[in-house]
């Protein structure tokens, strides 16, 4: 096995490696790149001898080669083992709603040394089920078709009068409540599979304890059947577990079932700038309910149209909306670099402004703040746009958030911005 270290957004040096290894890390940039619904691979050949990884994290095998690439962590952060679990835990915490398109995870013998994902992963599945369980089992009616000496539910005639017309027994067919269903036999899969991918024995006991909640069966899954889950709302304590037991077995049952599990990769990959997202959401949905005010994430708005014909209109869509009295301020999350470092200054692209602009616009906000992960020399910076829109100046705003650091950090920061914006002053005035 050839293995590669990188971080994430550098670069790999290949010079002297075989052909084959080069063809393995773009294809583990491609499967990476449709696992998540990317819209390009993010390993992508630069020149005659470098690879470019982009924006993800994780432990990766095709074939003979095996990639690992680390999130950047700075050399003051302390025990660098514990701040990167510490990621993960935010990480998966903050997306459960869409788990698909941030992590991807399959496990299979050749990786062995990504023991600190599976842990966090299986502790936070042990947590959350084992919470849900205190509470009801999922329970759901199943159809029974029974000779009885007693009617219960529906008589069948055709079967009774099939019967000799003295048998003192008659054909029924009746509802009854039953655990043997999809969500039941799923959380058992997860049970089973995490228990056999865990090296920690305590994490295994616990897996294999909680399996035995549930009846041994998996005859009712398929891709179909577990892609179309549809809990109901009195087994909402259920939602997380199920979202972690529902994505590992659409990428690791799935693939055996679809007959696809030759020359896939295997291990594990982090979306980071899905993964960023995710957490700035968290937060500020957190931080506004505590100040007031109201949070809806990916809120769109109609912003122009092309007479009448709809194909051809533009919504906006900001990854975070924050309102109150009925007006709004924008967020957006960037997982990029901002520095006013004079050998490496950035300042956010024209892209990101114009966007943020937009967006006010459509939702008549005069302010907006973009978030960005904290670098040693950040820029904490508002620009005001020279010409006034509905008789106001539009400001934007940069803030940045430590991904590594405490909750209390990142609230706080998050806090510190709403705070000062015009829609919370406004509403405390």
């Amino acid at each position: 096995m050839i293995e590669y270290h990188a971080q994430e957004n550098s670069y790999i040096d290949l010079r002297g490696c075989d052909r084959d290894v080069l063809n393995d890390l773009l294809e583990i940039g491609i499967q990476v790149k449709e696992k998540l619904g990317l819209m390009a691979s993010p390993i992508q050949y630069d020149s005659g001898s470098r690879v470019y990884i982009g924006s993800i994290i994780g432990n990766l095998s095709l074939n003979n080669t095996r990639l690992i690439i680390g999130p950047k962590v700075p050399n003051d952060v302390g025990d660098p083992v514990a701040v990167v679990k510490s990621l993960y835990e935010r990480t998966l915490k903050c997306s459960m709603g869409s788990l698909g398109s941030t992590i991807y995870f399959a496990k299979n013998s050749i990786v062995t040394s990504d023991e600190l994902f599976i842990d966090v992963l299986a502790t936070l599945f042990i947590s959350s089920l084992s919470s849900a369980l205190r509470g009801s089992k999922i329970m759901q009616y199943e159809e029974k078709t029974e000779r009885r000496s007693v009617i219960k539910g529906r008589v069948l005639m055709g079967k009774q009068l099939s019967q000799p017309v003295l048998d003192e027994k008659t054909w029924c067919k009746y509802n009854f409540m039953s655990d043997n269903n999809v969500y039941n036999q799923l959380l058992y899969w997860a049970c089973k599979y995490l228990s056999a991918s865990v090296h920690n024995f305590e994490l295994k006991r616990k897996l294999l304890m909680l399996s035995k909640e549930f009846t041994s069966k998996t005859d009712l899954l398929t891709t179909y059947a577990v892609k179309g889950m549809r809990l109901s709302r009195q087994f909402a304590e259920y939602i997380d577990a199920l979202a972690i037991a529902r994505n590992l077995y659409l990428e690791s049952g799935g693939q055996k079932e679809s007959g696809k599990a030759g020359n896939q990769i295997c291990g594990y990959v982090i979306n980071m700038e899905r993964a960023f997202e995710n957490i700035v959401c968290y937060y500020t949905n957190a931080v506004a309910l505590k100040l007031g005010l109201s949070h809806k994430d990916q809120a769109s708005i109609r912003f122009a149209t092309a007479n009448g014909n709809y194909d051809y209109d533009y919504d906006i869509r900001p990854d975070d909306l924050v309102s109150g009295g009925g007006k709004y301020l924008v967020m957006d999350a960037k997982y990029k670099v901002l520095s006013a470092d004079n050998r490496y200054k950035r300042k956010p692209s024209r892209d990101d402004f114009y966007q943020m602009v937009s967006s006010c616009i459509a939702y008549k906000s005069p302010e907006a703040i973009l978030v960005y992960p904290l670098t040693a020399k950040f820029p904490n910076q508002t620009w005001s746009t020279i010409q006034t829109v509905n008789g106001e100046k539009i400001n934007i705003k940069s803030i940045g958030i430590d991904i590594l650091g405490s909750n209390d950090d990142i609230s706080n920061t998050i806090k510190a911005a709403l705070q000062d914006s015009y829609l919370y002053k406004e509403k405390n005035i």
